[in-house]
């Protein structure tokens, strides 16, 4: 039982890892375009409020099933990019309608 509980606490913890990376990769390619054809709207901004809490989840379970460095660092880029969204949504539209 312990066996599974590791194997699965490794992989909700590499999931919610992708999770994060991926979404920092879609906001981080709109302004600079790295990623040639694909279009990505603005709406990308938003995806780590609809992700985030995704990757957030399965890095708190990650870490109930057992203490693992990776889920660490999943939760505090999670916790990160959620509280920066949020700052983004307060604080960057005022600058990008005026």
């Amino acid at each position: 039982m312990l066996k599974n509980n590791k194997k699965l606490s490794d992989i909700f913890s590499k999931v919610s890892l992708v999770i994060i990376l991926f979404t920092i990769m879609v906001i981080v390619d709109i302004p600079l375009k790295f990623i040639p054809y694909i279009k990505i709207s603005t709406g990308a901004y938003f995806l780590p409020f609809y992700l985030c809490p995704i990757g957030l989840f399965l890095s708190v379970l990650s870490l109930k099933l057992n203490k693992n460095k990776i889920g660490y660092i999943a939760l505090i880029l999670n916790v990160c990019m959620v509280l920066l969204e949020a700052i983004f949504m307060v604080v960057g539209f005022k600058f990008l309608v005026h």
